[in-house]
């Protein structure tokens, strides 16, 4: 959870479509972590919305877990790595594989 975290800074800055930027820091390690939320999320209980941050962060984890799975399938087909070893590395078959990450050529 983010119960670690403190404001680092002061104030709010809305954009244009009512979402606020909430900037966090961490008091441990003094990592800096920012998120954006929609303003109505101001009126979560604040478990609530801790937990809905961890959310946003566990997804933009998640996407950069899947760019680079996708970058090192490509680096494995092009080392000419069966798509059938491809997923099992995965932990899916080989069709599920190449359906993923390979291309029309494949």
């Amino acid at each position: 959870m983010m119960e670690e975290l403190r404001p680092y800074a002061a104030g709010t800055d809305y954009d244009d479509d009512g979402f606020e930027v909430v900037a966090l820091g961490s008091v441990e390690d003094g990592t800096r972590r920012a998120v954006m939320l929609p303003a109505r999320a101001k009126r979560l209980h604040p478990e609530n919305l801790e937990l809905l941050i961890e959310l946003q962060h566990t997804a933009a984890r998640i996407a950069e877990d899947q760019q680079s799975a996708e970058r090192l399938a490509e680096v494995l087909r092009e080392g000419r790595v069966s798509w059938s070893l491809i997923g099992w590395a995965a932990g899916i078959t080989g069709e599920g594989a190449r359906q993923r990450w390979g291309d029309d050529e494949d």
